[in-house]
């Protein structure tokens, strides 16, 4: 019956009827205004996410780019460490040169180097202060570069340690005791003092000549391995490369084994190396 009613329009040539839409039935339970949404099948959605083969693959990636930087970081970390050492030295050789100044010419004196016949002692030149049962002067009299720091020519303590020492003489290990009286102070910095026959710092010949470095009391002394640096009788400072470990193999490797001709060798070690550099090639 409705088949033929549609073609009686369709005869007529009258249009069928509209659709009727959904929302236009009236329904108690839904307005005239409601929005229907149609909801996909819950068999469609799929959480994406990491798998634990992507997790690991990762983590092997991350491992991976670490070790490949870390050399590098350390590098950077030793170069920074040696910019601090040479400012260092660069701020004891200002002291000095102030320190002779104002004592006609001379440089910091030193009961452990030879004189009148007294026995020289260079292993023991990283002492700032004396302590009991040196051998030498009195307990608690400042020697060496000692004396700028006491005469106040340096106010830092700081500037006597290398922030690169591995042994036993670390800044903590000090750092209290500069203002107390009597206590036994060791630096990082090796001192050589001036030749007997040429105490005047500008006399000092060749002007190249060595006056700190690095300790060399032993090997865990001498702070960065692969070189020193040095400041000059000229009070320049330059850093000394050793990458072939010469004066590791020179030092002593504790305390009980230090020798002052061992460290008399790594001085003239360091003398050569800096003459050899200024050679012209």
């Amino acid at each position: 019956m409705a088949l033929s009613r549609v073609s009686k329009f369709n005869t007529l040539g009258s249009a069928p009827p509209e659709p009727t839409s959904v929302s236009s039935h009236t329904n108690s339970r839904f307005p005239k205004s409601s929005v229907f949404t149609i909801l996909p099948s819950r068999r469609l959605i799929r959480h994406q996410g990491f798998t634990l083969v992507d997790t690991l693959v990762s983590l092997a990636v991350v491992a991976v780019l670490i070790a490949l930087l870390l050399p590098a970081l350390k590098g950077v970390n030793e170069s920074a460490r040696r910019v601090v050492c040479a400012s260092n030295i660069r701020q004891i050789g200002f002291g000095v040169a102030l320190y002779a100044d104002d004592n006609r010419g001379f440089v910091p004196s030193s009961v452990f180097i030879s004189t009148h016949g007294r026995s020289s002692m260079p292993e023991e030149m990283m002492t700032l202060r004396l302590g009991r049962n040196m051998g030498a002067g009195d307990a608690g009299q400042w020697d060496g570069l000692g004396l700028l720091y006491s005469q106040q020519y340096l106010a830092a303590a700081k500037l006597f340690y290398c922030p690169s020492h591995r042994g036993r003489h670390p800044y903590s290990e000090y750092a209290s005791e500069f203002d107390a009286p009597g206590a036994e102070l060791v630096s990082n910095y090796h001192y050589r003092g001036a030749p007997p026959n040429m105490p005047v710092l500008f006399d000092i010949e060749p002007d190249s000549t060595a006056l700190v470095a690095d300790g060399m009391r032993t090997i865990a002394d001498f702070s960065h391995v692969t070189g020193a640096n040095v400041l000059q009788a000229n009070l320049s400072v330059r850093w000394v490369p050793d990458d072939a470990g010469r004066v590791a193999s020179i030092l002593a490797r504790d305390e009980d084994e230090t020798e002052g001709e061992k460290v008399n060798d790594a001085w003239e070690w360091i003398d050569d190396a800096v003459g050899s550099s200024d050679r012209p090639r």
